[in-house]
């Protein structure tokens, strides 16, 4: 228990004792484990991209962040991963009293869809009147959105677009884990 102490040292044979001075000892509580909160749920990412993870803030607590039993060396209740594996926090508080390990919590690391490049049916440029084929490879379960200098076209959802009007194109491809991919910008002259 916290308090203060002290040794009180006895000699039998002259009934004489002397204490040494006191000392404060503080008994820190070991804190519970934490829980780690992801911003989404299930913890999935798409490559390239990062979600927050955090655990609540205690005032004069260390926190240290292990994916795959390995420390990352962040000092802070929140933490932004990127690489997939499992996630778990442990918190410390005085002279190394240290919590449980957290639950671990799984982050899955999605793969992008293949970034695609624009075809030409043809020159890049064009006479008034004409039009230009931009195509992209297909891929099963790709959803394509074709774009130019004005956002996206509206409707433009196949693997070819027909380009009627000068400017930079462009085709987003969205595959079946909603992770997106921007292609090259053709410019049409």
């Amino acid at each position: 228990n916290s308090g203060d102490y002290s040794v009180v040292i006895v000699n039998p044979v002259g009934n004489c004792s002397v204490e040494s001075e006191k000392k404060t000892i503080s008994v820190i509580s070991t804190p519970d484990a934490p829980a780690i909160m992801a911003s989404v749920m299930p913890a999935a990412i798409c490559s390239g991209d990062s979600i927050r993870l955090e655990a609540a803030y205690v005032t004069d607590y260390t926190y240290q962040w292990r994916v795959n039993e390995g420390t990352t060396g962040s000092d802070t209740n929140v933490y932004y991963a990127v690489n997939e594996g499992n996630y778990t926090l442990e918190v410390s508080v005085g002279e190394g009293c240290k919590s449980p390990l957290s639950s671990p919590l799984f982050l899955e690391v999605l793969n992008l869809p293949d970034k695609p490049t624009i075809e030409v049916s043809g020159p890049t440029g064009f006479c008034e009147g004409d039009s230009i084929i931009l195509g992209v490879p297909y891929s099963a379960g790709n959803m394509y959105h074709w774009g130019n200098d004005y956002g996206f076209i509206p409707d433009m959802t196949g693997t070819e677009y027909t380009a009627r009007e000068s400017g930079n194109y462009f085709v987003e491809v969205v595959n079946q884990n909603n992770c997106k991919i921007v292609s090259n910008t053709i410019n049409i002259l």
